[in-house]
């Protein structure tokens, strides 16, 4: 089923470690699981919330190559004042105000602005998975050299996490084409959100 203007859409309350996602299809008004995102490829535009995980960037991928449009809401410090708002409806529908379910339906309620959900771009599929790893080893590489001002012996770790995060540039750079401009900016633009810094030894 279609909305009137043709397109299909659906909800997500996103999970990780193996737990299903949780959908709603406002038209339909159904619930429903899906333990991976492909399986919502017969919906024209999927609406995710604002947890992506690692392991959903492949999934979101395919769907994009498949001519789906994906969009993560981007204000999630708002979820509080969304649950209050909605809390009566909520606890009439599934006995209390924050759920998995719940959640897809408030999200149902959001407007489809940008204000709210930002689309995901074949960009961000190819290098936001890379800047979060890089960001896991450059906290790990932080740990490290604290403790190494402690006297602890751990050149052979740091030397280890240079390396990891060193492949992990030189991936972004292929992936980047910096000799473009705007693949350039874009670049940069994400590293500063992810507040990454240059490792001096690298």
């Amino acid at each position: 089923m279609t909305n009137i203007n043709g397109i299909r859409i659906v909800f997500v309350d996103t999970a990780n470690n193996s737990k299903n996602h949780c959908c709603y299809d406002p038209v339909e008004d159904r619930f429903f699981e899906v333990e991976s995102l492909r399986e919502l490829e017969d919906h024209d535009e999927v609406y995710l919330d604002s947890s992506i995980f690692q392991s959903m960037w492949s999934e979101i991928g395919e769907l994009l190559r498949e001519g789906k449009r994906v969009f993560y809401f981007r204000r999630p410090w708002k979820w509080r004042e969304l649950r209050d708002g909605l809390s009566e409806e909520l606890k009439k529908k599934f006995g209390k105000k924050k759920s998995d379910f719940g959640d897809t339906y408030a999200l149902s309620k959001i407007p489809r602005t940008w204000k709210w959900f930002r689309e995901i771009t074949s960009i961000d599929v190819e290098i936001k998975p890379l800047l979060t790893l890089e960001k896991f080893y450059y906290k790990n590489y932080q740990r490290l050299l604290m403790l190494k001002s402690l006297s602890v012996d751990v050149d052979r770790d740091i030397d280890e996490v240079e390396s990891r995060i060193s492949m992990i540039r030189m991936r972004c750079n292929m992936r980047c084409n910096m000799s473009s401009g705007i693949w350039m900016m874009v670049f940069m633009s994400l590293t500063v959100k992810l507040h990454l810094r240059c490792l001096s030894r690298l």
